[in-house]
C-alpha cells in the first residue's frame, strides 16, 4: 500500500478518508506494516518458539510442498529442470527457517521484495505463490496442533502470530510483484506513445511523398490503356490494368496508415464499414506471408456492415489473421472467419487449426510484450494482440480468445450492431 489508499470507508467508518502514505524506505515500510497487522514483540517470540517445533519437520515439509507443486500442471511447468528443482528445495528450506526466525529488519524487507520481483520476472502470477503460503499455513497448523495437544491457548496464540508474519511476507512480495508489473506497463505505454508518434510522422510523410506518385502511376496506366490499349496484346493489357489496381490499393493502404495515426486524436471518428470488402483488403495484405504455404482462408460471402474506424478495424483483423498464418504448424492449414449477430452485437470469430495456446498463457495473451517461450524465435514485437485489444475497445467493442493446446484457436471480435444492419453485398 505504498502511496495513498482511496477507500469509500476507512477504519473509523468515515467516508472519503485517505489513509496516510507509507514511508518509502524499507525501515519505514516495515514499521507501518507491523503496526497495521498488529505484530507485537510477543508475536515474534511465539513464532521463534515454533522453530524448535518444526526443525525436525523441514524435510517432510519440503517434500510435501513440491509434491503439491508438481501435481498442478501450471506450477509444474516452472519446474522442468531437475537441477533447478534441487536448488529450489534448498532455498525453500532456508526460507522456511528464516520465516520462523522472525527477524524483521531491512534485510528481511529487501529479501521478501526480491521474491515478488522474481515472480514477476518469470511470469508466476500471484494466485500461485499465494497458494504456496497456503501450504505453509496448512502444514504448520496441523503439526503445531499435534504438538500442543490440549493446550488450546498455546495453539491459538502461536498460529495467530504465525499468520500475522505470513501476511506480512505476502504483502511485501505482492508490493514488489505489482510494482514490477506496473513498471513493465509504464515501459510498454512509453514505447506505444513513441511508436504512435513515429507512425504518425511517417504516415504524414508517406501520404505526401507516396500517394501523389502512386496516383500518377495509376493515371498513367489508365491513360496508356486509353491511348494504346488496342495495340497491346490482351495479356499485356491485363498486366497494365493489374499494375493500376495495385497502385490504387497501395494508395489506399497509405491512406489507412494516416487514418490509424490520427485515430488517437479522433477516437469517435467512425463510418459505415463494409466488412467483407475490408477483409478482402486484409487478405491482399497477407498474400506475401502466404507464399509457399498451403493455407486456406474461408470467409462468408455476405457479412454485416459496422460503424467503426476503418483503418483501426483493418489493423485489428490483420493482426489476428497474420498471427494465425505466422504460427500455423499444419501442412494444410485452415483459417476460417464466421460472424453472428446476437444480443445487439456482430461477433466475428477467426478460427484456425493451428497449434493452439496453452491455458496458462491465455490470461496474458493481450498483454504487451508477452510472448510464449516456445515462440520466442518467431518474428514480432509482442505488441500485435495488444494493439488488437486497444483498437477494438476504442470502437466500443470487445475482444477475447478461446483455445486448447493442439486443437487450434478462436479469436472473437464483437462490435455493436446498429438497428436494422445492412449486410454487405457479395463480391
Amino acid at each position: 500500500m505504498d502511496g495513498e489508499l482511496h477507500s469509500p470507508m476507512d477504519g473509523t467508518g468515515r467516508e472519503g478518508t485517505r489513509l496516510p502514505p507509507e514511508g518509502r524506505t524499507p525501515a519505514e515500510v516495515l514499521t507501518h506494516r507491523r503496526a497495521f497487522l498488529n505484530i507485537t514483540d510477543d508475536d515474534l517470540s511465539r513464532v521463534r518458539a515454533l522453530a524448535g517445533v518444526f526443525d525436525s519437520f523441514l524435510d517432510e515439509f519440503v517434500e510435501e510442498f513440491y509434491s503439491h507443486l508438481f501435481a498442478n500442471p501450471i506450477t509444474a511447468s516452472f519446474l522442468s529442470d531437475p537441477a533447478l528443482v534441487a536448488r529450489l528445495r534448498q532455498t525453500q528450506k532456508r526460507y522456511f527457517e528464516s520465516l520462523l526466525k522472525a527477524r524483521l529488519d531491512t534485510d528481511y524487507v529487501s529479501d521478501r521484495r526480491r521474491i515478488g520481483e522474481r515472480h514477476a520476472e518469470i511470469g508466476l502470477e500471484p494466485q500461485w505463490f499465494l497458494g504456496a503460503y497456503n501450504q505453509y499455513l496448512q502444514f504448520c497448523f496441523r503439526k503445531f496442533a499435534a504438538c500442543c495437544g490440549n493446550d488450546f491457548e498455546r495453539y491459538v496464540e502461536g498460529t495467530l502470530a504465525l499468520l500475522k508474519v505470513v501476511l506480512l511476507d505476502t504483502g511485501l512480495a505482492l508490493d514488489a510483484y505489482f510494482s514490477q508489473s506496473t513498471e513493465h506497463l509504464r515501459t510498454a505505454l512509453r514505447l506505444l506513445a513513441q511508436s504512435n508518434a513515429e507512425l504518425k510522422e511517417f504516415a504524414h510523410l508517406a501520404s505526401h511523398d507516396l500517394k501523389s506518385p502512386l496516383g500518377a502511376v495509376a493515371a498513367l496506366c489508365e491513360e496508356f490503356l486509353d491511348e494504346f490499349g488496342q495495340q497491346v496484346p490482351l495479356e499485356g493489357r491485363k498486366l497494365i490494368d493489374d499494375a493500376r489496381s495495385r497502385a490504387l490499393k497501395l494508395g489506399r493502404m497509405i491512406g489507412d496508415l494516416l487514418a490509424i495515426s490520427e485515430a488517437g486524436a479522433h477516437p469517435d471518428q467512425r463510418v459505415r464499414v463494409a466488412t467483407r470488402r475490408l477483409l478482402d483488403e486484409v487478405l491482399e495484405r497477407l498474400r506475401p506471408e502466404l507464399e509457399g504455404r498451403s493455407i486456406q482462408f474461408e470467409l462468408p460471402d455476405r457479412m454485416p456492415d459496422v460503424r467503426a474506424h476503418p483503418g483501426r478495424l483493418q489493423e485489428a483483423f490483420y493482426n489476428v489473421m497474420s498471427n494465425a498464418v505466422k504460427f500455423m504448424d499444419k501442412e494444410n492449414g485452415t483459417i476460417r472467419l464466421n460472424v453472428e449477430t446476437t444480443n445487439g452485437e456482430h461477433v466475428f470469430c477467426v478460427s484456425d487449426n493451428g497449434p493452439g495456446i496453452a491455458e496458462s498463457d491465455l490470461p496474458q495473451i493481450f498483454a504487451p510484450f508477452r510472448r510464449s517461450p516456445q515462440y520466442r524465435d518467431k518474428p514480432g514485437s509482442g505488441l500485435g494482440l495488444y494493439f488488437v485489444k486497444s483498437f477494438v475497445e476504442d470502437q466500443g467493442g470487445r475482444v477475447w480468445v478461446e483455445s486448447k493446446l493442439g486443437e487450434g484457436t478462436q479469436f472473437y471480435i464483437a462490435l455493436a450492431s446498429e438497428s436494422g444492419p445492412r449486410a454487405s453485398e457479395p463480391r
